[in-house]
């Protein structure tokens, strides 16, 4: 009798299979999500500036905000590396402004979401990080109403993107603290690429040694004469090329490290050499960053000093002492 019900529904399920694949309406639905995926891929095309058969998207659902993640399929393909770059960085301009304009565009309708994100766009921070492939738009917020958007957000673009990516909400960015090829996290990584001062100039900082990058920020409320602003952005920019190389470089070494661990080559000479050279270029590193903030200080008047320590919001406790004009 069992053997007779078996059959009886596996004939079932195949005519089933056979009345929907003969079925118009089915055809007809399939043809229009098959027309609708490559429009959104055409779309995209036009509007990052990149190519999707070159590129990966992912989007993560954390549980203060979330994440849009572009890399280049080929990690040398400098060209869409940069395309992506770009890109992120003017989305992050574009949505911080409450212009989702791309996103409707590419999906031809207001993806879920957006609407709130518009109105509580005072409520959510927008900001760039620099992948060694590509980049990543992080997405923060603390109102409840503006999370339960992004995360709709999110899930659509894994929807009409077809990711494969999780729509299930994960631990805060910073308290999952991935980590990438090597011991070092995401965010140091992040950090590391983009030439951030990750704290390695504080002795300058707290001691009347005002930074470039800081004193850019405030330049009107110092005073800067278009000299001083001008020598100011030379230097900026020239501490910031060089900390981006030494950052690449320790990171490749720090990788190189984890993976003579993985890998069960470890030897003692060899951590050594490699210790020791990532001792040398974080050396490296914080000297061009306290060598930047004094040669900085040369550029600025004593009372432009006083004023930007007056101004700069510091930890409590660590505020600087009175300068001592010499």
């Amino acid at each position: 009798m069992k053997t007779v019900v078996a059959l009886f529904l596996l004939c079932a399920v195949q005519l089933a299979a056979q009345d929907l694949e003969s079925c118009p309406m089915h055809k007809e639905h399939m043809k229009d999500a098959s027309q609708h995926q490559a429009d959104v891929e055409k779309h995209g095309d036009e509007a990052m500036g990149f190519p999707h058969d070159k590129t990966t998207h992912h989007f993560r659902l954390y549980s203060d905000g979330g994440a849009i993640e572009v890399t280049a399929n080929d990690s040398q393909d400098s060209q869409n590396v940069q395309a992506i770059r770009s890109h992120l960085t003017h989305i992050v301009t574009m949505f911080s402004n409450g212009d989702f304009s791309i996103p409707m565009f590419v999906h031809d309708q207001v993806p879920p979401g957006v609407p709130v994100m518009k109105e509580k766009r005072a409520e959510i921070s927008y900001s760039f990080e620099e992948l060694p492939a590509g980049g990543r738009v992080r997405i923060k917020t603390t109102n409840p109403d503006a999370l339960k958007a992004i995360h709709d957000f999110l899930r659509f673009q894994i929807e009409d993107h077809h990711t494969g990516d999780t729509s299930d909400i994960g631990s805060s960015y910073h308290t999952h603290a991935a980590v990438d090829k090597s011991g070092v996290s995401d965010e140091q990584r992040s950090q590391y690429l983009n030439g951030e001062g990750m704290g390695l100039a504080k002795a300058a900082e707290l001691n009347h040694y005002p930074g470039p990058r800081h004193v850019l920020d405030i330049a009107d409320k110092l005073g800067l004469s278009p000299d001083q602003l001008a020598a100011t952005r030379a230097l900026f920019d020239d501490v910031h090329t060089k900390t981006q190389a030494l950052g690449k470089q320790l990171l490749a070494h720090e990788d190189e490290l984890d993976a003579l661990f993985r890998q069960q080559h470890a030897d003692v000479d060899k951590v050594r050499q490699l210790t020791a050279e990532i001792a040398n270029l974080q050396g490296q590193l914080r000297a061009l960053h306290l060598t930047a903030h004094v040669r900085e200080r040369a550029l600025l008047s004593a009372e432009q000093v006083t004023k930007y320590d007056a101004l700069r919001t510091y930890v409590p406790g660590e505020r600087p002492a009175p300068l001592h004009h010499q």
